[in-house]
């Protein structure tokens, strides 16, 4: 990829063609704006955008990838390069791992106490610790998904007590 490749942002609905190596992107108001590829890292869609086969063919063996944003800007999704996205064996793997409910509270509890870690640090270590420390035991306790969810709302009340210190009257 070449040093001068950057990223674009579609901010109007627009359709993405081909035309040989080079992109076209048509906007109902104005004129057709013609990109090679090679001059395109990435591409974020922040309106609405239709694309077909071959320009996602073309994308991908360029390694461009398009991420989608909603209407407020949150994200919606992507499409990612084949070389670099999950195969469709790990996505399998991953669905069957939601029928084995101890494989699957097992992740539940690794993803609340992965969050709570994060939350604790930004916020505050000292007057999080023992919060944290009451929802490690809680995890490891947690029988049920309802179990684990409660858990995580208490510690979150703890935290959002703190932050409630830390701002302005």
């Amino acid at each position: 990829m070449p040093a001068a490749a950057r990223t674009y942002w579609l901010t109007s609905p627009c359709r993405i063609r081909r035309k040989d190596e080079s992109l076209v992107i048509e906007r109902d108001n104005a004129d057709n704006v013609h990109i090679p590829v090679t001059d395109v890292r990435d591409i974020v869609a922040c309106a609405e955008v239709d694309l077909n086969t071959s320009v996602v063919s073309l994308l991908n063996r360029h390694r461009i990838s398009v991420h989608l944003l909603s209407h407020y800007g949150d994200y919606a999704g992507s499409f990612l390069t084949s070389d670099t996205s999950t195969s469709g064996e790990t996505v399998l793997a991953q669905a069957r791992l939601t029928e084995d409910p101890t494989a699957s509270l097992a992740v539940a509890r690794a993803i609340v106490d992965s969050c709570a870690f994060n939350v604790r640090r930004v916020i505050d270590r000292k007057l999080l610790a023992r919060p944290y420390a009451v929802l490690h035991e809680s995890i490891a306790g947690a029988t049920s998904t309802a179990q684990l969810m409660g858990a995580e709302g208490t510690f979150r009340r703890s935290a959002w007590e703190v932050i409630d210190t830390k701002l302005p009257d």
